[in-house]
């Protein structure tokens, strides 16, 4: 779990340096999601409507205190991202504290990129819609296909629906989809469970997809690791059978395999320009 309101900047696989911004609670996890792989383990609090825990919520001046502390100190990211304990478009002030960030990044940290990592069970707010598209990048979670395997791997909240999940997701422009894979007493990639994901992908057409696997400890502890073959395979077939550029991130950070090598200048051209591996 993350401490504070600002962390890092931490090594990632998929942004470089990246600075990150968590909007949850400290003490516990609060998510709209209980997702199986996820290596804060299980949610103590699941919903998708955060106005009752705003005493646990960091204040937009909290965020804009933070983070311009740290920018001022001689940190240097490549990418200022939202993400940390839970689903950052649920707190209620997400759209505003956009808004700070961008002003901030504009005046002390004009080379950074912003960026959000985000599960899509906020995207039934027309503001947060709006605030997405403020951001230079947009990775937004889909690790399965079907409504039944989704209430299995990512457990959402009591009254989330799998159809208004996708309609947020189609409402968003250029954007990056994001999938854990993984095997064990649960898996997604079962053949029938990447021929839904797959055909999901090519119904949604983000701007490219990046696929990686469990690397910490998940909360389900019968999960294991997906082999980087197996994910190379499936980034091959992905991309070829929907025409969108795949990714496939593998456990070390830096360690990224193109997957579709073909499609490498489309990736540059759409996908994540931006991003160092």
């Amino acid at each position: 779990m993350q401490k504070g309101i600002i962390y890092g900047p931490v090594a990632s696989r998929r942004l470089g340096r990246s600075l990150g911004i968590n909007l949850m609670p400290t003490g516990y996890k609060a998510c709209s999601y209980n997702c199986v792989y996820c290596h804060y383990g299980s949610t103590k609090v699941k919903t998708d409507r955060m106005e009752g825990l705003v005493e646990d919520l960091p204040s937009v001046e909290q965020v804009e205190a933070a983070l311009a502390t740290a920018l001022a100190s001689g940190v240097d990211p490549e990418y200022i991202t939202f993400s940390g304990n839970g689903e950052p478009t649920l707190h209620p002030d997400f759209a505003e504290i956009v808004e700070v960030v961008d002003r901030l990044r504009d005046r002390l940290a004009p080379q950074a990129k912003t960026c959000v990592l985000s599960n899509a069970t906020g995207l039934d707010r027309p503001a947060v819609v709006a605030a997405l598209q403020m951001l230079d990048l947009r990775v937004l979670k889909l690790d399965v296909g079907t409504e039944q395997a989704w209430r299995v791997v990512n457990r959402p909240a009591t009254g989330l629906q799998f159809a208004r999940l996708l309609t947020g997701l189609q409402a968003v422009r250029d954007w990056v989809l994001q999938a854990v894979l993984f095997q064990g007493s649960i898996s997604n990639v079962e053949p029938e469970e990447l021929e839904q994901w797959i055909r999901r992908l090519g119904e949604l057409r983000p701007a490219a997809a990046q696929i990686y696997t469990v690397d910490r400890p998940p909360a389900d502890g019968t999960l294991a690791r997906v082999p980087v073959s197996l994910l190379q395979e499936i980034a091959a077939r992905a991309g070829k059978e929907t025409g969108i550029p795949v990714q496939v991130y593998s456990g070390s950070v830096g360690a990224k395999s193109p997957g579709l090598a073909s499609s490498a200048a489309a990736s540059e051209k759409r996908g994540p320009k931006k991003e160092k591996a």
